[in-house]
């Protein structure tokens, strides 16, 4: 292989390589900025996936494009075209299943937090939810919803009796600030994390300072997800969530906490 068409073979890679990586660039924002806004990304464990596909959009591609470019080839344009259907395919796969898989919802349910996948909701619970005029899943970013358990007693037992999750059932979904007066009577003492996750001073203090209101004014409930558990940190006096923390949280009512399920303030 002469000089010049070893350096129009690695041009070509290297044009291929550009492309790729900017493709990669607006993918890895999508999935950390909007889908999986952090901490949820390493807390629903998307690490693996990611690596494979961003591997096989930025490497592979460019090496086969490096390997059959030449020009003198007849079949030039059908070998690129394959080579670009094979990497959009993979980009596609890699993508849907990393969709599939997005925290789309998080549900307060009686005393925690539920990052819920997209791909875990039952889909006749959503076509209930549907027909009863509330939104489907969101598209972007998470959102953030309450589980409120129905009042016929004979409702309430089937559901409990049937082992499904109500966090996964968008007909028992309400809006978030419906939830608020429930929320604010089981949040736990911030302080608590301190003890919990062996925390010296130093790191206390510097996670104190990273958050926007002072210690006192803040709470927070556990967060189950699908690898890890985190907390929720929460405004003490508006139930706004502030912050996701992956830290270990305290499981359980506080003895002072009112016990049941979730009872919004409106009837």
């Amino acid at each position: 292989m002469t000089s010049s068409r070893l350096k129009e073979r690695l041009l070509a890679g290297l044009v291929h390589l550009a492309l790729s990586t900017a493709v990669a660039g607006i993918v890895t924002a999508l999935i950390f900025l909007v889908w999986y806004p952090a901490p949820l990304a390493q807390a629903q464990g998307i690490g693996p996936i990611l690596l494979l596909l961003i591997g096989v959009d930025v490497a592979i591609g460019p090496l086969l494009t490096t390997i059959v470019f030449d020009r003198r080839k007849k079949r030039l344009k059908l070998d690129l075209a394959v080579i670009a259907a094979f990497q959009f395919g993979a980009l596609f796969y890699g993508l849907a299943s990393i969709f599939e898989g997005r925290p789309a919802l998080i549900v307060f349910t009686v005393d925690r937090f539920n990052a819920v996948p997209a791909s875990a909701m039952i889909p006749e619970s959503l076509e209930k939810a549907r027909a009863q005029g509330k939104p489907g899943l969101p598209l972007f970013a998470p959102r953030i919803v309450a589980a409120r358990f129905p009042s016929a007693p004979k409702e309430r037992n089937e559901l409990l009796f049937s082992g499904r999750d109500i966090s996964e059932m968008a007909e028992y979904h309400v809006p978030y600030p419906e939830a608020a007066g429930e929320v604010l009577k089981r949040l736990h003492p911030l302080d608590e994390l301190k003890q919990l996750n062996q925390l010296d001073d130093a790191g206390w203090q510097s996670l104190m300072r990273s958050l926007p209101l002072p210690e006192p004014d803040m709470g927070y409930l556990p967060l189950e997800t699908k690898t890890r558990d985190g907390v929720v940190v929460v405004d003490r006096k508006t139930a706004d969530i502030l912050r996701i923390l992956l830290l270990q949280p305290r499981w359980g009512r506080r003895p002072d906490a009112p016990s049941g399920p979730l009872q919004t303030d409106k009837p």
